[in-house]
C-alpha cells in the first residue's frame, strides 16, 4: 500500500474518531483563528520550527483553551493547515486543519511516496528515543511496508511510540506504534510489523 492511500485511510481513522456534538455539529477537538473553523488532524506533526512562524492566537478552543500560539506553515499561507502550540502534544505542536463542514474531510496536505523519506523519529511518550537517518531510513521503511494482516495484533493499552516520516514536505506524518511481549504493531489496523524491525525501537545513546 502506497503512503497515499495510507494516509487517506488514517485520515478517515481520524476524522472519524472525533467526537462531534450533535448539538452544533463541531469537534470536540476544534479551535477558531481569522474567523476560521479548524479541527485537529492527530495524524500530522510539525518537529521542524524553521518552517513556521507565529501569526496569532487561538480565539476559541474546547481543548486547547484561548491563546496558544498559531503558526503558519512553510507554503500554507492560505492557512489551510496551521501548527498549534500544544504542551499535550510530544512534539510541542499540533497541526490543525480547516473544515468548512458538510462532512467532507479535507485533503492531505501532500501526495508522497515512502521514496520521498529522508529522516525518520521514533518518540516513546514524550521521549525522542531514535533519530534514523542515511541507509537506516530504507531499512525501516522496508520493514514498515511488511506489516502483516489485519486483526492479527490486539492490544487493549494505548500506543506507546510514534513513528514521524520527515521529507522535503513541511508537514510531517505520524503514526502510532504499539508493543506487546517484544512485538510491535499497528493499531489503526491491529497488524503486525516484521520481528527485525523491533531494533529501531531501542534508544539509542
Amino acid at each position: 500500500m502506497g503512503m497515499a492511500a495510507v494516509i487517506t485511510i488514517l485520515l478517515i481513522i481520524s476524522c472519524s474518531a472525533k467526537i462531534m456534538d450533535k448539538g452544533n455539529g463541531s469537534y470536540a477537538d476544534d479551535l477558531n483563528f481569522e474567523n476560521k473553523y479548524y479541527i485537529n488532524h492527530s495524524e500530522f506533526t510539525i518537529t521542524d520550527t524553521s518552517k513556521i512562524k507565529k501569526i496569532g492566537s487561538v480565539e476559541k478552543s474546547r481543548r486547547l483553551g484561548k491563546g496558544n500560539g498559531v503558526f503558519e506553515i512553510e507554503g500554507y499561507s492560505n492557512h489551510s493547515f496551521i501548527a498549534v502550540k500544544d504542551i499535550e502534544s510530544f512534539t510541542g505542536f499540533s497541526v490543525y486543519g480547516e473544515y468548512k463542514g458538510g462532512g467532507r474531510l479535507i485533503s492531505p496536505p501532500q501526495d508522497i511516496s515512502y521514496s520521498r523519506v529522508n529522516q525518520i523519529k521514533i518518540y516513546k511518550e514524550m521521549e525522542l528515543i531514535n533519530d534514523i537517518q542515511g541507509q537506516d531510513v530504507q531499512k525501516f521503511v522496508s520493514f514498515f511496508e511488511q506489516k502483516g494482516l489485519p486483526n492479527e495484533f490486539r492490544v487493549d493499552n494505548p500506543p506507546q511510540y510514534h513513528v514521524i516520516f520527515l521529507t522535503d514536505a513541511s508537514i510531517e506524518y505520524k503514526y502510532p506504534i504499539s508493543e506487546k511481549d517484544g512485538q510491535y504493531g499497528m493499531p489503526m489496523w491491529e497488524s503486525k510489523l516484521p520481528k527485525e524491525i523491533a531494533e529501531f525501537f531501542k534508544p539509542r545513546q
